[in-house]
């Protein structure tokens, strides 16, 4: 598959098990929560983190699980909530160069249920 022009990660809600057996250990944002979201970035030395979600605006200020090191390729397991309805929280994946992309964490979905989307500009 290959990536839309602009994106800047990949994102995958609670993919199947086989999926899952593969990855590394989940980083614990909200401990025992249902939901495990893989986030690949798609450049190298971006930055991922989770900020309060504000409704208009693409992500609120100060900061819900800390930043963490991504490298492209590379996957990261978040053990968090996703909401079926109004996010809590927006995941940002911000590049060397400033460049950012995000996702106000809610179900991926529309007429068809998605499990994962690219993130783009």
């Amino acid at each position: 598959m290959k990536a839309p022009t602009g994106s800047g990660a990949f994102v995958m809600v609670n993919p199947p098990q086989m999926i899952m057996d593969k990855m590394p250990t989940a980083q614990m944002i909200n401990p025992g929560a249902y939901d495990r979201v893989i986030v690949v970035s798609l450049k190298d030395g971006a930055k991922i983190s989770l900020k309060p979600y504000e409704s208009g605006e693409q992500s609120g200020t100060g900061s819900m699980g800390g930043s963490y090191d991504a490298d492209k390729g590379k996957p990261i397991v978040f053990e968090m909530t996703v909401p079926e309805g109004m996010p809590v929280k927006t995941m940002e994946v911000t590049a060397p160069t400033g460049e950012a992309v995000s996702w106000d964490v809610a179900t991926l979905s529309g007429r068809i249920p998605l499990m994962s989307t690219f993130l783009s500009r």
